[in-house]
């Protein structure tokens, strides 16, 4: 049942391997990436700029996108030839309706990959973006809609806005598999209310409640946990209050005070009952690190950097310091947790690990060899 595809699109892009592009890691050389269509025969003739690794993926306006076929020219195979297989179509099918269960028609529901990306990553890789494509389609006077073509095996994130006038208000339903007969979307008041997230904040050192602490507030968007950049309001008695959270996403945070350890709240899933969140912070220890050269003189000046380890926000990056002219440096307010500390003093180097308990003080001697 193969038959050539005539007028769809080959896509060509050179291989970077080694690179995350997706994640923003980018190789120094710049992107090659070119679109042919094909002829009558369903081909598309490159010609490379150069010898080494390529990939190509094909694509019609009316079915998904072609996995992506990796080929290799050397001076010993300076041609390759990649056959394309494009999927049969699918789509996700539903109806939409408000709380009451009256269809909404002439609403605008679409589907994307369960995925985020850098966009110039597109100039360098078939993203699965690229690889799984969207759709969207208009709800009929009885709230029904089709959303195609997509890849038969993806996921995807289905949304729409019932009041275009009121951006916030946003129905997302995640983890939906093409081929979806009967999705339901119900447009009510509670599933478009934007969530909140509330708190309260208490020290065990001082036995009382704190006011002056951050909170950071991180989404999982894809296996990636980034900022979700919401406003923290604290009121004068030390609560917090966050409001703006996307109904449907995965949400964590962090507080943290000087001179206290932190809390971290486990995932949970945002709705319009809201989270609430009662923290309470141990107090934070301190490290007392002195450096010595292997004639046991002070490590004057030496290049110190310590590292929380398992850091599962991923928001702090390590603390550069110097030591001081006697080969010492003091970390007063760090959370009580595991670190690795590295100092250099000149060609010499150490690492070491050290834990940094609540309420004392760690001392540390290490010699540079």
């Amino acid at each position: 049942d193969e038959e050539p595809v005539t007028d769809g699109q080959v896509t060509l892009r050179r291989h970077f391997p080694g690179f995350d592009v997706e994640l923003g890691h980018y190789p120094e050389e710049a992107p090659y990436h070119v679109d042919l269509a094909t002829d009558d025969e369903g081909r598309a003739l490159f010609q490379l700029p150069a010898l080494g690794t390529y990939t190509l993926m094909g694509s019609h306006a009316q079915t998904a996108p072609s996995e992506p076929v990796e080929v290799t020219v050397d001076d010993g195979a300076p041609r390759a030839t990649a056959w394309l297989q494009l999927p049969e179509a699918s789509a996700i099918r539903g109806r939409l309706v408000d709380g009451a269960g009256v269809p909404l028609p002439d609403v605008t529901i679409r589907a994307r990959p369960l995925h985020l990306f850098e966009p110039r990553a597109m100039e360098y890789a078939p993203t699965i973006w690229a690889r799984y494509g969207e759709a969207e389609g208009d709800t009929d006077a009885n709230g029904r809609f089709e959303l195609a073509p997509l890849h038969p095996d993806a996921r995807y994130i289905v949304f729409c806005r019932p009041d275009e006038s009121s951006r916030d208000r946003k129905l997302v339903v995640k983890d939906v598999w093409a081929g979806t007969d009967d999705l339901r979307l119900v447009a009510s008041d509670e599933n478009l209310r934007r969530a909140v997230v509330t708190g309260e904040v208490f020290s065990t050192l001082l036995d009382a409640p704190l006011a002056d602490y951050d909170v950071t507030l991180v989404i999982e968007l894809d296996g990636r946990t980034l900022p979700a950049g919401l406003r923290t309001v604290i009121a004068d008695d030390g609560s917090f209050r966050v409001e703006g959270l996307a109904p449907g996403y995965d949400y964590r945070l962090r507080i943290d005070a000087r001179g206290h350890g932190l809390h971290e709240e486990p995932w949970w899933t945002a709705d319009h009952r809201g989270h609430h969140v009662v923290a309470y912070l141990p107090a934070g220890g301190e490290l007392q690190l002195d450096l010595r050269t292997p004639a046991g003189r002070p490590a004057a000046l030496a290049a110190v950097t310590i590292q929380r380890q398992g850091d599962s926000f991923d928001v702090d990056g390590p603390i550069h310091t110097r030591a001081n002219e006697l080969g010492h440096v003091d970390f007063p307010a760090l959370v009580p947790d595991d670190y690795t500390v590295v100092a250099e003093h000149g060609d010499r180097r150490i690492a070491s690990e050290v834990n940094v308990p609540s309420r004392d003080a760690r001392h540390l001697e290490l010699s540079l060899r």
